[in-house]
């Protein structure tokens, strides 16, 4: 009676064996190649990163002036304010005045 066929022994070959050695070097050497894609990939994101955050230490440092003048621009305004309320019809006054003496030009 024929042996069954879990019964029949296992043989490999050396070109087998070989084969599979090579499938698994090619897919070792794919994976390098994906790795330093990525490689290059994070490298670039990290360059990225870099101008970001050079950008966003300028826009503080901006924002930090603006917030300083604000404090200078502030208190003016209490002052620059009120006077508005004096050279406002100071102004009116000098119009009236000028128009006055351009209407004495055709006279």
């Amino acid at each position: 009676m024929p042996p069954f066929p879990a019964q029949m022994p296992v043989t490999i070959s050396f070109f087998s064996l070989f084969v599979a050695g090579f499938a698994l070097f090619a897919a070792d050497l794919a994976l390098f190649a994906a790795d330093f894609v990525l490689f290059a990939a994070d490298f670039v994101l990290f360059a990225a990163d870099l101008v970001l955050f050079a950008t966003d230490f300028a826009l503080f440092v901006a924002d930090l002036a603006l917030f300083a003048a604000d404090f200078v621009l502030f208190p003016a305004d209490f002052v620059l304010f009120p006077a508005d309320f004096v050279l406002f019809p100071a102004d009116f006054v000098l119009f009236v005045a000028d128009f006055a003496l351009f209407a004495t030009d055709f006279a």
